[in-house]
Parts: structure tokens; sequence; C-alpha cells
């Protein structure tokens, strides 16, 4: 299936409307390797309005179609939610962002609500870890 038919199919799927901005959006968050900020999206979308990119991604949020990704920068970055849940790995030096196939156990999950005596519930959970990266680790030496 092509990525512009798959994004089509997941917009459908998800009960929204199917417009050719968030076909163009939702393509360039599968084809991102890593969690994509707004601006990356902009980019990655020429022609699209901030406007557009904004709303279209808190409703692909709110559809369960992406994941706003905290990676301790002053922005929220973005990714398709599909695959693997996981997590990310952040390079505190260069930024670089790396998946991480590490999720919490749910009897972790449900120690952590347990001793959350004023939460009823956890819809969901992120994870991430900083550090620096082998390349800028080497550079430096």
């Amino acid at each position: 299936m092509k990525r512009g038919d798959e994004a089509r199919s997941m917009i459908q799927s998800a009960g929204l409307k199917v417009t050719a901005e968030r076909v163009a959006l939702l393509e360039a968050l599968l084809a991102s390797p890593a969690p994509a900020s707004s601006k990356d999206l902009l980019e990655a979308t020429r022609g699209l309005d901030r406007t557009t990119v904004y709303r279209s991604l808190e409703t692909f949020v709110r559809a369960g179609l992406a994941r706003k990704v905290n990676v301790g920068h002053r922005h929220a970055h973005f990714e398709a939610a599909v695959g693997e849940e996981h997590h990310h790995l952040i390079c505190t030096s260069c930024g670089k962002i790396a998946d991480v196939a590490l999720c919490p156990d749910p009897e972790d999950v449900r120690r952590v609500l347990r001793s959350a005596k004023a939460f009823a519930s956890i819809e969901s959970h992120s994870l991430e870890f900083h550090g620096t990266c082998a390349a800028c680790a080497a550079r430096s030496k």
C-alpha cells in the first residue's frame, strides 16, 4: 500500500474527514524516522499553513493517529501512532532521537497508580531517556 493510501485509510478509519492537507501531514509523520516538531512538519508539507498543521496534529493526537512526544525541548514533537509502543533516547548535546523498544510492565504501571492515591486511572505514559549519543561523546574526548 502506498503511503498516501495508508494515510487516507488511517484517517478514514479514525472517523475523520479525509482532506488533502490531513493526508499530506499524516504522510509526513509516517515518513519521519524520528519524532518531528511542527516546524519540521511545516517544512515537509510545504504549502500547508501553520494553523492547519497545528490543528490537524491535535486532531490526530485526539483520534489516536499521532502521539505527542516530549523530548525535552521547548516545543512538542509528534510521531505517527503505528507499530509497537516505544519510548525515546535523546542526546542532550545534538538533539538526536532514537527509539527504545522498552516499555514498563503493566504491573509497574498498576504499582504507580496504587502509589498515587489522588489518581483513579492512567490513560497513557511517556518515558524518555536523556544522555549523550556516541558521536557527541567522541567529539568531546
